[in-house]
């Protein structure tokens, strides 16, 4: 048996777009390693699969635990151009 992260790449080795691999895979990284996987919340954002909301959560919820991937957060953001999307529920989390 393999640990759930390993088994997901495994099974997204065969396909990218599994979505439920998909989801697992970068839950597991951000809770387990703290890292923001640009990659990966691409793929789940051209699937439609997670709202902006879900993302920024990712991202704070990495900043409180300590990880430096805000610079990665930031790329994501100016290159999937969804600056606009991200300053409202940042402007609430804020208040």
């Amino acid at each position: 048996m393999f640990k759930l992260t390993e088994f997901c790449e495994r099974i997204l080795s065969d396909d990218p777009y599994d979505l439920l691999a998909l989801l697992t895979v970068t839950a597991m990284t951000v809770l387990h390693t703290g890292e923001f996987k640009r990659g990966r919340w691409s793929q789940l954002r051209n699937l439609n699969a997670v709202s902006v909301e879900w993302i920024i959560f990712a991202a704070m919820y990495m900043e409180i635990c300590g990880a430096d991937d805000s610079q990665d957060f930031a790329e994501f953001v100016i290159t999937n151009e969804i600056g606009t999307e991200v300053v409202p529920p940042l402007g609430r989390v804020s208040k």
